[in-house]
């Protein structure tokens, strides 16, 4: 093993040291206690250590770590929809909660933010759309390894993340294990109402193994069609009172997961111009049916087709897109982070962006304020999430690497014997 220590290495090093001091400092004053703070620094050392191991061994480390990728093979279309559903998921939740608490009084002003916040929540389907899209694409792939190795990544930051609202909501001491157990599985989390997307990928990663094989030799034409079947499914059941009860597989977000995979082939290509129409048309139904329908939000959000076409045109705008194409550092940065943003976010919106700052209707009058809360609400959510992913995260993902490593060999032993 060819240790390296570099220029590099060391500023790495300094700026890791840097973001836990500044950490203790900033969890201190939000309301860690000294054995909570002690607990906090022992992880965080360990953590330290693994990245020490990693920087001494591994040349560009600290350019991974934060998500920058100078490869070539890289496909860099699924940072941009990355970055711009957590843009979308900042914007809809900064504005449902200044709706909700009565902070836009002008009239038109409430109807402009109610279309952009409803618009915005195309935020789920471009999450699905891009796990459907990764991960529905053949892979020889043993269903203990997806398993033991994808799925942690999903459960692990959420239980970590869950346990930091649970702190700041001060409940630390009054869940247990095993209610944060049931309430992760049961989605009875009231600190977390977000979290609901989470156990629906979760839900996802379950079967994409099987779907996998299911797509492997399914012909194109056949798929097209099943998308389209889809689609309708989800008119029967979200815009008319008919109710059958077969179509609820495609119409759910199993649908959505395959008409991203189905939007990522090169054969689509040749559909884009009308899926983007089609999607900017089925936006204009979605603001009609804001300002004309008292009981909207089942016609328009979810798996309805108008925002399940709306999120189509804007994932083929993306990834049709020859500008999209270009690398970009700052996407990749914020891409890398993107799963972390989903989780804490909402606690950067209500707690800091709300309480601390007082960023709120008041501020909320004109276009040029939103964009200011959506900025400062992704730059705190980054640097938190890149805190509790480098100190907290990556001790437990170590671990049961470690621990799945031992399995996996064990099994591939048992296999040689056979």
């Amino acid at each position: 093993m060819k240790i390296e220590i570099n220029k590099k290495s060391i500023c790495g090093l300094i700026v890791l040291f840097g973001c836990l001091l500044a950490s203790i400092v900033f969890f201190h004053f939000h309301g860690m206690t000294i054995k909570q703070t002690l607990l906090y620094v022992i992880i965080a050392l360990i953590a330290i250590v693994i990245h020490l191991s990693r920087l001494l061994v591994k040349n560009g480390y600290f350019l991974s770590l934060i998500g920058i990728n100078k490869s070539d093979t890289r496909d860099n279309r699924y940072d941009y929809i990355r970055v711009l559903a957590v843009l979308l998921v900042i914007i809809t939740h900064t504005l449902q909660i200044a709706i909700s608490k009565g902070c836009i009084t002008d009239g038109t002003l409430l109807k402009v933010y109610t279309c952009i916040y409803i618009l915005a929540l195309a935020c789920n389907s471009l999450y699905i759309m891009v796990s459907g899209a990764l991960l529905l694409k053949w892979k020889d792939e043993k269903l203990s390894t997806f398993y033991l190795k994808r799925l942690p990544k999903i459960i692990f930051p959420m239980v970590i993340y869950y346990y930091f609202f649970l702190w700041q909501n001060m409940l630390l001491h009054e869940v247990s294990p095993l209610q944060v157990v049931v309430r992760l599985y049961s989605g009875q989390m009231p600190e977390t109402p977000h979290f609901w997307l989470l156990l629906v990928i979760i839900s996802l990663y379950v079967v994409y193994p099987f779907l996998r094989y299911m797509l492997k030799e399914l012909p194109y034409g056949m798929l097209t069609a099943m998308v389209i079947i889809a689609i309708i499914f989800m008119f029967f059941t979200t815009i008319t009172s008919v109710v059958i009860y077969q179509t609820v597989f495609l119409a759910d977000w199993i649908g959505v997961a395959l008409i991203g995979y189905w939007l990522s082939l090169p054969q689509t290509k040749k559909y884009n111009i009308a899926i983007i129409i089609f999607g900017i048309i089925s936006g204009v139904i979605i603001c009609y049916l804001i300002l004309n329908k008292d009981n909207y939000l089942p016609l328009v959000t979810n798996c309805s087709p108008f925002m399940t076409l709306f999120s189509m045109g804007l994932f083929a705008c993306i990834f049709n897109c020859e500008l999209f194409i270009k690398k970009n550092y700052l996407i990749q940065i914020i891409s890398k982070l993107s799963y972390s943003l989903i989780l804490i976010h909402w606690w950067t919106v209500n707690w800091l962006t709300f309480t601390y700052i007082d960023i709120d209707a008041k501020l909320l009058a004109g276009i040029p304020q939103l964009r200011l809360s959506v900025l400062f609400t992704l730059v705190i959510s980054i640097l938190i999430s890149f805190v509790i992913d480098n100190f907290v995260v990556i001790v437990v993902n170590f671990v049961w690497d470690k621990i799945v490593d031992k399995i996996l060999t064990l099994e591939q032993r048992k296999l040689t014997n056979d």
